[in-house]
């Protein structure tokens, strides 16, 4: 049980850093001095749902018990 929370541990963190380094990328790409002053953030939101895929691949049940 101890192995599979260590585990986990590692998944999550890598996981949280692949995330905020996709950010770091978008914000790098999408984001200049004239889109930010746009009303329209979309660069944000591309960087919030691709946030979310480390994540959510890393930890997705794969005959896991959690």
């Amino acid at each position: 049980m101890a192995e599979d929370l260590i585990q986990l541990r590692r998944e999550a963190v890598r996981a949280v850093v692949a995330a905020s380094q996709l950010c770091v990328a978008v914000q790098a790409q999408l984001v200049s001095s004239d889109s930010i002053a746009k009303k329209d953030s979309s660069p944000v939101t591309v960087a919030d749902y691709a946030a979310q895929v480390p994540p959510s691949h890393s930890l997705s049940p794969r005959g896991r018990p959690w």
